[in-house]
């Protein structure tokens, strides 16, 4: 089992009991969760979200607790990401990343607006996809996590450590995402989700339901932070994403050209 602490953080108690049944990392008092599917009082929610990093459980932000997992009459338990959520993180989009882009636009005349409304055509199409098929699966002895195919699924009592954090993709991006990594007992990652797509009563729904304590943190976390201390954890993309991004525009660049090739 790894002993692994997230920087700056707690570290928590293992337990491996029931679902549903893991102690919150962060305290009971001060804050009441209404239910995962509700938006009354959600952290990494409005209106703060995008805002400086909150620290998890200071005073004045609040100390949520784990609202029970959704489980169905089949014994089962389906979280799915939220479109409503991912609204929320478009428009909290910092102003001078908006500005930025647009000049870059402007910069490349007619090609570079084609391009651009290409790439982003590509991006929320497959966001899109996503979103409607992704999911979390948790019976009272698996886990399962699908992306856009078929579930991977893990023993409940594999799991070595469940990671609660916040989240911050970028330097030069301000918001924080309620982030939960699940991790087993060699330290392999089960599944990673965030607030960004999905809703944050579902995150901690999810924590609180795997029979094993969270592990919290209360400083955000980059990704390469999030790689050094659990190796892993994180995706290349994650951890460069401008690498990522000129990957994306040469690959719409290529299949704009050979479309054009095809027409002429």
């Amino acid at each position: 089992m790894s002993n692994e602490q997230i920087p700056g953080g707690g570290h928590g108690q293992q337990d491996h009991g029931q679902p549903g049944h893991g102690q919150p990392g962060y305290g009971q008092a001060g804050y009441v969760q209404p239910g995962y599917g509700q938006s009354e009082q959600q952290p990494y929610g409005e209106p703060g979200y995008g805002q400086p990093a909150p620290q998890l459980g200071q005073q004045g932000y609040g100390q949520p607790t784990f609202p029970p997992l959704p489980w169905g009459p089949d014994g089962t338990a389906v979280l799915r990401p939220d479109s409503q959520q991912y609204k929320k993180f478009l428009t909290a989009t910092p102003i001078f990343l908006i500005i930025f882009a647009v000049f870059m636009v402007v910069r490349q005349g007619i090609p570079g607006l084609v391009l651009a409304l290409v790439a982003a055509a590509v991006a929320l199409g497959g966001t899109m996809l996503y979103i409607r098929r992704a999911k979390v699966v948790v019976t009272r002895t698996q886990v399962g996590q699908a992306a856009f195919g078929d579930l991977t699924w893990h023993s409940l009592a594999d799991i070595g450590q469940v990671l609660l954090f916040p989240y911050r993709a970028s330097s030069l991006d301000s918001r924080v995402h309620l982030t939960l990594l699940v991790r087993g007992r060699a330290g392999e990652k089960f599944l990673k989700i965030r607030s960004d797509m999905w809703n944050p009563q579902a995150i901690l729904a999810l924590a609180g339901g795997l029979g094993v304590t969270p592990t919290t943190a209360d400083q955000p976390l980059s990704p390469k932070e999030l790689e050094a201390a659990f190796p892993g954890s994180t995706s290349w993309g994650e951890r460069h994403p401008v690498l990522l991004g000129l990957l994306v525009i040469l690959a719409v660049v290529v299949v704009v050209a050979a479309a054009f090739a095809a027409m002429g």
